[in-house]
């Protein structure tokens, strides 16, 4: 009870305060009020967690994920971006890549991705070098057996 008094009265005080008055918690709180009252076409969200109490964020949580718009989020809250994130689109090396769903459904698509690659470049790599084998050892005939056998492997 008393917790709540204090909560009333210093929402009082910071209401009739300067904005520019406030701490920065409120004020990300002031910002998300002025957002209720309009229905943006795109939303461009950096760290919108921060200054945020564990009761605030939550609530904005669930208020993005009740949201049309589409949204660009800059976080390094891992879990605010799962539940509210369904699209992930990583920049990495110059490359964008898109994966579906939340933040931990990406982390692990790309891990498999990355495995999927560094096999195909393996890969790759022994072909090749089966490949030379295959082409030197083809011009000289003593060692015409070990040639056909590499043969065999590329088929």
């Amino acid at each position: 009870m008393v917790s709540t008094r204090r909560a009333a009265a210093e929402r009082a005080r910071a209401a009739a305060m300067a904005l520019s008055a406030l701490s920065g918690g409120w004020r990300v709180r002031a910002a998300i009020a002025a957002s209720l009252f309009i229905k943006p076409e795109l939303l461009l969200l950096d760290e919108p967690t921060n200054h945020l109490d564990l009761e605030t964020v939550a609530w904005r949580e669930e208020y993005l994920k009740g949201q049309e718009a589409p949204m660009v989020v800059v976080s390094h809250d891992r879990e605010f971006l799962d539940p509210v994130c369904t699209k992930i689109v990583d920049g990495d090396g110059g490359v964008t890549t898109e994966y579906a769903g939340g933040y931990s459904r990406f982390l692990r698509s790309k891990r498999d991705a990355r495995k999927a690659w560094d096999a195909a470049a393996r890969c790759a790599i022994f072909l090749s070098l089966m490949d030379d084998r295959v082409a030197g050892a083809s011009l000289q005939v003593s060692s015409l057996m070990p040639a056909r056998a590499s043969a065999r492997l590329l088929q």
